[in-house]
This record gives C-alpha cells, structure tokens and sequence, in this order.
C-alpha cells in the first residue's frame, strides 16, 4: 500500500503540471481572461416621417428597423417603440392623414413569400402597419407599397409618408413631380383581407390565364371560408393594366383577367355574388417608367364589401 502511494504521488504531480502546462502555456487560457461581449451593430438614426403633400418632415432622426434576412418581423429595439408611438400620436392628432407603408426587401429575397403576401416588402409594411393598429389607428387610414433593393444593402426597410386622406390617391408619387394631365393620379393600395391586391406574378405577360400562386391560394381559401359564413357579403373583382396598348385593349384585358380569377373562386365553390370589373390603365399605382413599376400596375384588386 505505501509503495502504492509513493508511486502514485508523482504520477499525480506530473500529471497536474503537464495539465497545467498545456492549458496555461500552449491555450494562454489561465489568468485574468478578457470579457467576451456580443457587439450589437448600432442602426443609422436616419429614419424619418415626410408629409408627401408639404415635403415636411414631421419626425426625424430616429433609428431605423431591421429584418432578419428572410423574415417578415422586425426586430423592434426601444428607439423604433418610441417611432410608432410618436408616429400613432401624429396620426391621432391630424385625422385628415393616412400613413403609407413601404416596406422593401433584397433581390435575393424575392422569392420568399409570407402569408397573403406576394413579397416580403408587402409582409414587412404589414407587420409594422399591426403595430399601429395595436395603438389604435383604423385600418383604414392606411396604405401599403413595396420595392425591391437590387444589391445586398437594405439600409433603409420601412420608408413612411403621410397623405392627405383624398381616397387614397396621390398627385405626385415618389419623385415630387407633378403628374401631367396625360399621368393620372397614383392609387393606394390597402393590403387588407377585405381589400387585396395581387400583380400578374399570377398571369402570364399579355395573358388573361390565371396561375396563382401560394399567397393568392392561401387567400383564396380564406375568402372562401369567410364568405360561407358571411353570405350576404358581395366579391368584386378589379382588373387593371399597365399602359401598354390601347385604351380599349387595356379595358378588355383587364376585364378578362378579372373574369380569370372569378372563375377561380368559383371552382372553390364560392356561391356568394361576384361581380368584375376593369379598370384598365386608368388606375395606376407606379409610374408607367419602369418595368418594376407597368408590373405593379398590372394586378388585380379583390374587395369584400
């Protein structure tokens, strides 16, 4: 037994040296270690609240909100809680505005789909449009837009402007520039159960054959439902173009798809009255300029009244 112990003492010494030496010589790991701290990248307070009618600035030099790529919910910090507050008591304080949601999303983005909606920009307006109906704001004083960041820098995913509450239309767009006599007026679009919006992402280009997609499907469906138990509510159906072709042209395609995605909801077995309408080109949402803009204007609008 004692030669045991003899034995085994330096066994035990050596051991813990060469633990020791490994660990504190070869890792550096023994000592005062440095604290490891995770380093939250500190947002641009760029974001800002502009009167599209005045070219004001109403609210400013606020943080602006992040996404997770791939997500349609922000990661809301104390500084964007403090926005919608202010943005609710503005609202609240000049009834005669309607906000406008932009929400925007990356080229590699494009194929993520959220819900209803067609693209993340439009879940992205949603899920901040939630946040100011929780504070009392009527949905309808509201009007939801998307676009889409070519590169990989999304520095600025929700852009808010007020608007006077002329239904829902605008005079200007974007750019500041009056619309000519030939450009009318801009239409909002709401983005809501009762008042959908899809683009021709369901129609092939000049076509009136209806491909819906998941997001039309799921709405779709959810419509249907509604409406069996809710069988005194009307369906209409608003076809629209973009300026391409003739007045004449544009009226019977928009007519056509409007029909399309009729029959669609009747193949569900919606019984309840359906009644379609074109508006062909006379109601634009984007400027005629661009193709992502002829390819937002060419859409069809579902209301549920």
């Amino acid at each position: 037994m004692r030669a045991f112990i003899f034995g085994f003492v330096p066994f035990l010494c050596v051991t813990i040296f060469a633990r020791w030496f490994y660990v504190c010589k070869v890792h550096q790991l023994c000592g005062e270690q440095p604290v490891i701290e995770d380093v939250i990248k500190e947002r641009p307070t760029t974001l800002d609240l502009s009167d599209e009618d005045t070219g004001n600035i109403v609210l400013e030099k606020y943080e602006e909100f992040a996404f997770q790529k791939g997500s349609g919910k922000p990661d809301m910090s104390k500084n964007n809680e403090v926005f919608i507050d202010e943005v609710a008591k503005y609202l609240k304080k000049e009834p005669t505005k309607n906000l406008s949601i932009t929400g925007q999303y990356l080229e590699s983005e494009k194929n993520i789909k959220q819900g209803y909606y067609e693209n993340l920009g439009q879940a992205r307006a949603n899920e901040v449009r939630e946040l100011l109906l929780d504070k009392g704001i009527p949905e309808d004083r509201f009007a939801i837009d998307y676009d889409i960041v070519v590169n990989e820098n999304l520095t600025e995913p929700i852009i808010f402007e007020v608007f006077k509450n002329n239904g829902n239309e605008v005079t200007t767009g974007k750019t500041g520039k009056p619309n000519t006599n030939d450009d009318p007026p801009l239409v909002r679009e709401s983005f809501t159960f009762t008042n959908m919006t899809y683009s021709d992402a369901n129609f092939a280009y000049n076509s009136d054959v209806f491909r819906p997609g998941e997001p039309f499907k799921l709405y779709a469906d959810s419509v249907r439902v509604f409406l069996s138990k809710n069988p005194s509510k009307i369906l209409t159906i608003i076809g629209h173009t973009d300026f391409v072709g003739s007045d004449e042209y544009n009226d019977d395609l928009g007519k056509r798809r409007a029909e399309s995605a009729k029959a669609y909801f009747n193949g569900l077995g919606v019984s309840t009255t359906i009644n379609t309408v074109s508006m062909g080109k006379r109601q634009p949402v984007a400027k005629n300029d661009t193709d992502q803009g002829r390819q937002k204007n060419r859409r069809v609008n579902i209301k549920i009244e």
